[in-house]
């Protein structure tokens, strides 16, 4: 399916742009499908079709795609962790009470890792950054769609945008991971002229409609996100002044900053975000705060129940009311489905629920891997698009790890695909060598010992609040 183009020796026809970029043709458009299985307006049967095909046209393209650096890339960074993973989820789905519900979770982690793979191993070096280029644009397309919401009256439940989504959560999750990568684009001084002002343009439309989301996980992760950004710039992207480059330096950020700016005055959506942005001050005295830390110590203690293996994939929906005594009991859930009141609002404690200590173990040691390599990479990165997506897909997934711990939209497709997705740029952009040969560098000792003690960690500090909370 997806064939390098033939020397001009051979007398071969030489590839279309379509055949040369197949496979990255085929990953945007599963990206986008999975965002449409979130809408809420079209029909459960529907949005279980398309994560079906979606899921299962990728893999096969992906199988079909070909040739990748397979035997190299297995044994470095987060693959034998992810490998490792789906196939305790594999595990978890076939022993899980509920065969619908499993099921439909394993498409869904099925498809994240075809996004991961496909992206950080079967695209070309020359692909990477377009990549991260056309998602940017569909992310901008979908922010731009809920700010023209919000301008338009229609209703909305508090004054939150949802977008495509339908919820106010899910699209804020959707915009804090996107943000960190549009402005690494936006302030690369040494980028194309072009990408900067597309990248600067992207960063207002999804900062603007972050702040309008109002959902506060988002922002807590878009701020770590940001932070984490800073903080590589400054590591690995020395900055000295000069009378020629001044204004390369300090032009990019004042211009985005007195946008924003501008954009929050004329929008007149300051009395909105400030009331919202007021209830962090006191979270610990909010109702929906509570609530919410009342489920999280509720999954724990369900996954303490069964610490090893977990309840089963997609089992927590079903089973939650015994130990929340909230949402709907086991028979009308598997009855009628479920919605957001039958979930965690916390990733990290529902999946280890779950799946137990091993599957959230090797979950956070997968991610603990990807940062661990890709800050080791760039200790060597020459400047160029490739680092500047490295450190916008690190500080992303950032955003996104600190978001899931109270947001429920890592266990829908189109957020959690996109959080892999930049996963996978990541590491894409860590590859060295030339065309199809192109591999993952050898991965450090201590970044296999310190990802696994973090997983390993994680894993005992989740099960270790289920246990205090069984007393």
């Amino acid at each position: 399916m997806r064939k390098r183009r033939s020397s001009s020796g051979t007398g071969a026809t030489p590839e279309s742009w379509f055949q040369q970029h197949f496979l990255l043709i085929t990953l945007i458009a599963a990206l986008a499908i999975a965002f449409l299985a979130e809408m809420p307006w079209l029909s459960r049967p529907v949005r279980t079709y398309l994560l079906q095909g979606d899921t299962v046209a990728l893999l096969t393209l992906l199988a079909a795609g070909g040739p990748y650096p397979v035997r190299d890339s297995l044994r470095r960074g987060p693959n034998p962790l992810l490998l490792a993973l789906l196939a305790w989820c594999l595990l978890s789905a076939a022993l899980a009470p509920f065969r619908a519900f499993a099921v439909a979770e394993l498409l869904r982690l099925m498809l994240c890792g075809g996004v991961y793979f496909a992206a950080s191993t079967g695209l070309t070096l020359r692909e990477v950054p377009l990549a991260a280029y056309s998602v940017l644009l569909l992310g901008g397309a979908v922010a731009l769609g809920g700010i023209v919401q919000f301008g338009s009256g229609q209703p909305l439940r508090q004054g939150e945008i949802t977008s495509l989504f339908g919820n106010h959560e899910q699209f804020g999750s959707f915009l804090a991971l996107l943000l960190p990568v549009a402005l690494a684009f936006a302030l690369d001084r040494d980028g194309e002229p072009r990408v900067l002002l597309g990248a600067q343009a992207i960063t207002l439309i999804v900062g603007g409609a972050l702040l309008l989301a109002r959902t506060r996980s988002a922002w807590v992760g878009g701020v770590i996100g940001l932070l984490v950004l800073s903080l590589l710039a400054f590591q690995f992207v020395p900055l000295r002044f000069s009378r020629a480059n001044k204004s390369l330096i300090i032009g990019p950020p004042l211009l985005v900053i007195l946008a924003f700016v501008g954009f929050v005055s004329v929008s007149q959506i300051a009395p909105l975000v400030s009331v919202r942005a007021a209830s962090l001050t006191h979270v610990l005295e909010d109702t929906s705060f509570a609530d919410r830390l009342h489920r999280w110590k509720s999954a724990c203690r369900m996954a303490s129940d069964k610490p090893v293996t977990g309840w089963g994939l997609g089992s927590f929906p079903v089973l939650q009311s015994r130990w929340t005594h909230q949402g709907d009991e086991q028979a009308q859930v598997l009855a009628h489905g479920t919605g957001h009141t039958n979930l965690a609002h916390n990733f990290w404690a529902q999946w280890v629920a779950e799946t137990g200590g091993v599957g959230l173990a090797l979950y956070v040691a997968a991610i603990a891997a990807f940062f661990g390599t890709g800050l080791h990479a760039l200790r060597s990165m020459l400047p160029g698009p490739r680092r500047t997506l490295l450190m916008g897909c690190l500080a992303g997934v950032s955003a996104g790890v600190v978001d899931a711990f109270g947001a429920p939209s890592y266990t829908f497709p189109g957020v959690s695909a996109l959080f892999w997705l930049w996963v996978g740029l990541g590491m894409a952009a860590c590859r060295e060598g030339k065309g199809s040969a192109a591999a993952l560098p050898p991965t450090p000792r201590g970044v296999w010992i310190g990802s696994i003690s973090v997983g390993a960690a994680a894993a005992l500090i989740a099960l270790g609040v289920g246990f205090v909370q069984r007393l």
